[in-house]
């Protein structure tokens, strides 16, 4: 074990994965601060519309994968460098260059959107930090925090470890799985069309406030704990699955479904939350802090699965697929 950790540690792969997690995920708190400037508010019906572009960019770069994947082999290192950092340079460098727009408030909708009246003076930087900590520091802010933090260390454990782990057959689970009517394609490919029934959950789930809204006001306050303790459980199935091989293939498909769903639920849940119970002064910091709490999790589970695939639980492939990962 401590010669498993000694070499992941010394592995150039590893550091280079760690920095570019720290770019893609500061470029993604960064874009939350900017896209909270731009609009001066947040009104629960954009809530899934600040996920939905995410969303189908995952759906089109599993696409684009699965079809350059099955013409030329082309890996899922290449998609990485090729597409996903010019991407995130492109978003950082346009929310920089691009100059703030004026923000103009009426009495009317004065409720929605906090701003300096006629003769207030701008907020000091030392009031700007005062008025950010004394939010840290609330107690009520950190559940919502741990909590979506947590289901997307699950979620993104299931889709970058368990369905591959649950995929990686051994040559008699694959001819089993031929011999019972599957192809070689989709035993080949699961793993990527997984990921793309994923997005397609999680982009239903960011973007469902209209349908939710037809329950009562209260459910919809306190209902991301249920949604939370059903990620866990999905973890668990996945957990058990990447090791006993019980699920069957199009059961799979149902499950990832419902697991996109319920981390895209949760993430609207407690953003609609939050829009509910904090005022405008503190509703920034807030949420500001989940997101940078969510990025932390992120590169936390993703060093995680690169360690575990080099130690605890490292995964094996012997489908008789081409070395295409």
């Amino acid at each position: 074990m401590i010669l498993g950790l000694v070499l992941v540690g010394s592995a150039p792969t590893f550091w280079l994965l760690l920095i570019g997690l720290l770019f893609t995920g500061s470029s993604g708190s960064f874009g939350a601060v900017v896209l909270l400037t731009y609009m001066r508010r947040f009104n629960p019906t954009l809530t899934g519309a600040i996920t939905s572009g995410s969303g189908i960019s995952a759906i089109y770069a599993y696409f684009l994968y699965i079809i350059l994947h099955s013409t030329i082999g082309i890996t899922s290192q290449h998609i990485y460098y090729v597409l996903l950092l010019p991407a995130t340079l492109y978003i950082i460098l346009w929310n920089l260059l691009k100059p703030l727009p004026t923000i103009k408030t009426t009495e009317g909708d004065s409720s929605n959107a906090y701003h300096f009246y006629e003769g207030e003076s701008p907020e000091g930087i030392l009031s700007i930090i005062k008025r950010y900590l004394s939010t840290f520091l609330q107690r009520k802010v950190w559940p919502l925090c741990l909590l979506l933090g947590s289901t997307y260390f699950m979620q993104i454990m299931i889709v970058g470890k368990l369905v591959r782990d649950s995929n990686n057959l051994t040559l008699q689970e694959a001819n089993d799985m031929m011999n019972n009517g599957g192809s070689t394609w989709s035993i080949c490919h699961s793993f990527e069309v997984i990921g793309l029934v994923y997005s397609f959950g999680h982009l239903l789930g960011t973007t469902s406030l209209p349908l939710l809204s037809r329950f009562r006001y209260g459910i919809l306050l306190n209902a991301y704990p249920y949604t939370v303790v059903m990620s866990l459980c999905q973890w668990t199935i996945w957990m058990v699955n990447s090791r006993a091989h019980f699920l069957p293939l199009y059961l799979q498909y149902i499950l990832i479904f419902i697991t996109g769903l319920l981390a895209g639920l949760t993430y609207l849940l407690i953003m609609y939350k939050v829009h509910s119970t904090y005022n405008e002064r503190e509703k920034e910091p807030v949420v500001i802090l989940i997101d940078t709490t969510v990025t932390l999790f992120i590169i936390t589970t993703n060093a995680m699965t690169y360690l575990l695939d080099n130690t605890f639980m490292p995964p094996f492939d012997n489908r008789g697929c081409a070395p295409t990962r």
